[in-house]
């Protein structure tokens, strides 16, 4: 979009979806920095204290747009860092609109005519957006005119370079049409875990593998650069799965455990932990995968640990990230639980001489040189990867 500011284009991450969009009261809360305590109607959602999105957008860039509309009304919001600089207080710039008969008028019960005046100009100075641009992105919410954008710019850099990499697949840069596009970290940065020793974790740095787990129970089509992902249930895509019940600290948990091809080729293993059905926590090695490169190869358990890290009074062991559990006593004993039943899981599905016929026999000669003296030692590769 083209930046008054900068005096020229910039690249802008927008997020669009198609549902009932949020009220005024409801976007105030999502734009408002923190509440007192969840939101007692949203038990079953992960934002419930008011800082995941501030805290994301302003993570990825200085600026941030949102435009939502119900059947009835309409609300922009304006998140701006550049807007907000050298004053002392933060100032949100909202204005709302209420629906009369076809058309969209301000809404003069949650703000006077001079305020929205105020916020809108402010809008219209600070970022791409007018009222006539605003009109125009409402037509992206289809046919029931209903839904939620989020648009967020001056993005952060890695180095001279923006941190998002993004790829449509496109010849001219569109992401109207499908293709194979993405949107990654520009580092390809893969988190550090015990035991691993390959880097080949797409989740770590690409939103389209990230999004095609995130859910547990997927119920939306999802496209990342026009291109549809193929989300799933990932406890679907294992082989040899085995469902095992058990009981930490006097909560239930259900853990699923399997094979996958895919992870195998990778050499990555470890558990998929979902709170609320969101993925927070992938790959965690547990039991031998944390000491042993090949132990557990392959073997991915998926979970859903709400029951166990939320409590009764409203308090959740769940970092404020989202990426991530608060070290607490139960999360303690659900590591101690789950490293035995995988170290269970693959002593009675794997047979030591099965994985050695996975690899190929070869023996080869190992030159030594020590003190400028040549050692020859034959020595046997059999059981190791010799890709």
């Amino acid at each position: 979009m083209f930046s008054k500011q900068a005096g020229q284009k910039v690249p802008v991450l927008c997020v669009v979806d198609n549902g009932h969009g949020m009220t005024y009261a409801q976007m105030m809360r999502m734009v408002s920095f923190g509440h007192k305590g969840p939101n007692e109607h949203c038990q079953d959602q992960i934002g419930r204290f008011g800082i995941g999105f501030k805290t994301g957008a302003m993570k990825l860039g200085r600026d941030a747009f949102v435009l939502t509309q119900t059947s009835t009304s309409r609300s922009v919001s304006f998140l701006s860092q550049s807007f907000n600089e050298n004053k002392d207080n933060l100032e949100i710039p909202v204005v709302t609109y209420c629906k009369k008969d076809q058309y969209m008028e301000v809404d003069l019960g949650v703000q006077s005519e001079a305020t929205a005046e105020y916020n809108l100009n402010a809008i219209k100075k600070f970022s791409p957006f007018n009222e006539y641009f605003i009109g125009e992105k409402v037509g992206l919410f289809g046919e029931e005119g209903t839904g939620t954008q989020v648009y967020i710019w001056n993005l952060d850099r890695w180095g001279t370079d923006y941190t998002l990499e993004w790829n449509s697949q496109k010849t001219d840069e569109s992401p109207d049409s499908h293709g194979n596009g993405d949107i990654l970290i520009r580092s390809k940065r893969v988190r550090s875990r015990p035991g691993q020793t390959n880097g080949n974790v797409p989740l770590d740095y690409s939103l389209k593998a990230y999004v095609e787990v995130m859910f547990l129970n997927p119920q939306m089509k999802i496209t990342v650069q026009g291109s549809p992902v193929i989300v799933c249930h990932l406890e679907k895509t294992l082989r040899n799965t085995s469902v095992l019940s058990g009981e930490i600290m006097g909560r239930t948990i259900q853990l699923t455990l399997g094979t996958s091809d895919v992870e195998w080729g990778r050499m990555n293993r470890g558990i998929f932990l979902y709170w609320h059905g969101r993925l927070i926590e992938s790959y965690k090695r547990v039991g031998a995968q944390k000491h042993n490169a090949d132990t557990g190869r392959g073997i991915i358990g998926v979970v859903d640990i709400t029951n166990l890290i939320d409590d009764k009074d409203g308090h959740t062991w769940v970092l404020n990230s989202k990426q991530g559990f608060q070290d607490c006593e139960i999360y303690a004993e659900l590591e101690e639980w789950l490293g035995r039943k995988t170290d269970e899981y693959w002593d009675a599905n794997f047979d030591p001489l099965n994985l050695v016929r996975e690899y190929e026999s070869v023996y080869v000669e190992n030159i030594l040189y020590i003190s400028g003296h040549e050692v020859l030692e034959v020595i046997s590769l059999s059981t190791y990867d010799i890709d």
